[in-house]
């Protein structure tokens, strides 16, 4: 089963992300101007969010599901 995250125009996000999940067609532009970006997980690297990516830590609460 998938899982879709909603991430923010952040390159260093973008690159500890890609390791892991797909970012989907393009951003979305918020009216102040952030991109988001639909990533989409599997179960595997959706257990594994709470794993250090690039030296940087990711816990569930850091990303929308939907």
């Amino acid at each position: 089963m998938k899982k879709r995250v909603i991430i923010n125009d952040s390159t260093v996000w973008k690159e500890a992300i890609g390791k892991s999940g797909t970012i989907k067609e393009n951003p979305i532009r918020t009216s102040n101007s952030e991109d988001l970006y639909l990533v989409e997980f599997d179960d595997v690297a959706t257990k594994q969010l709470s794993s250090s990516y690039g030296g940087l830590t990711f816990k569930k609460g850091d990303f929308k599901f939907i």
